[in-house]
């Protein structure tokens, strides 16, 4: 018997159907996945994230993960990657579990820390750009990312972005960074750091900031990202009682990656003792290790010393 084709009119109606059965019914499927596995890490990390902002749009080509790593607070240059970044990093590793096959995209921030140097110390930039990026290199495998698909590189030495600007234009390359780690290397999360110090009349230069100025600078381009941040860092230097808020990634004391450290002797005081208690549990969580009270600021500096290889 001679099969019969049947001639189907081709309404916007049953165009749109059929593009709902070839492409939508996947990309609802992996919205609602992803929605939820955002919320499962937001609650697993809860003490460690401060705010998720989902994305607009949410497609399939847009699933990797971009972070960028500074080096300067102040005017001064980092002594190596702060262990205060590790909630970050944990967060690249836990979306990764949940989207194996998302590449993890870590930018060192050589270029923007060279526009607010002298000349004279280039060179001693290109050190530490260096040693940050072998050490998030290590943390991130210490922590179980897949090798493979973690990728950490100086800005300077990335095609996609080293791009060249004007030394006053800072905030044009922060946004364009942004830009093209969606664009080019179909990022759908960023993962970036968030104060929740209420600011004295002048805006406060965390990523929420720079993300936002990001969203003003690319409106309707920035639709599939999603950006997920993380807890500020602590210094162990004081002003008054109060140890001095930093970004995570920035260390000029004994608290970073690198080297050998006794953290329950450095950490004494209470405001210390509470914050990297929460990392240390934010660590156990993504090693899957059970929380036993104290244990846990044992098993992070366990971590601290062993996980970078020099």
């Amino acid at each position: 018997m001679k099969a019969r084709w049947y001639r189907v009119p081709y309404t916007p109606v049953y165009l749109h159907l059929l593009r709902m059965w070839i492409h939508g019914r996947f990309i609802y499927l992996k919205k609602g996945e992803r929605m939820q596995m955002v919320e499962q890490i937001q609650q697993r990390m809860r003490e460690v994230v401060v705010a998720v902002e989902p994305s607009q749009r949410e497609t399939e080509t847009h699933q990797n993960i971009f972070m960028g790593i500074g080096l300067l607070f102040k005017g001064e240059l980092t002594h190596g990657l702060g262990i205060n970044a590790l909630p970050m990093l944990c967060l690249a590793r836990e979306i990764q579990h949940h989207l194996p096959h998302a590449s993890i995209h870590v930018l060192v921030a050589d270029l923007h820390t060279q526009a607010h140097l002298a000349e004279t110390r280039i060179n001693q930039v290109n050190d530490v750009s260096a040693a940050v990026q072998h050490q998030v290199q290590e943390v991130l495998s210490a922590l179980g990312c897949i090798r493979e698909n973690t990728h950490v590189f100086r800005a300077s030495q990335h095609q996609v972005f080293n791009f060249p600007l004007d030394e006053d234009q800072y905030m044009i390359r922060q946004s364009e960074d942004v830009r093209r780690a969606h664009n080019v290397l179909r990022a759908g999360v960023k993962i970036g750091w968030q104060t929740t110090r209420k600011s004295n009349g002048n805006p406060i230069r965390d990523e929420k900031f720079f993300d936002e100025h990001a969203l003003t600078q690319h409106p309707g381009e920035l639709l599939s990202l999603t950006f997920i941040r993380a807890i500020e860092g602590l210094s162990l230097q004081q002003h008054g009682s109060e140890h001095i808020p930093i970004p995570p990634y920035f260390s000029q004391d004994a608290l970073k990656f690198g080297g050998q450290i006794e953290l329950q002797q450095v950490i004494v005081s209470p405001q210390l003792k509470k914050h990297f208690a929460k990392i240390a549990r934010a660590l156990m969580a993504t090693l899957q290790i059970e929380s036993r009270g104290t244990h846990s600021l044992q098993v992070l500096e366990d971590f601290i010393n062993g996980a970078v290889k020099e």
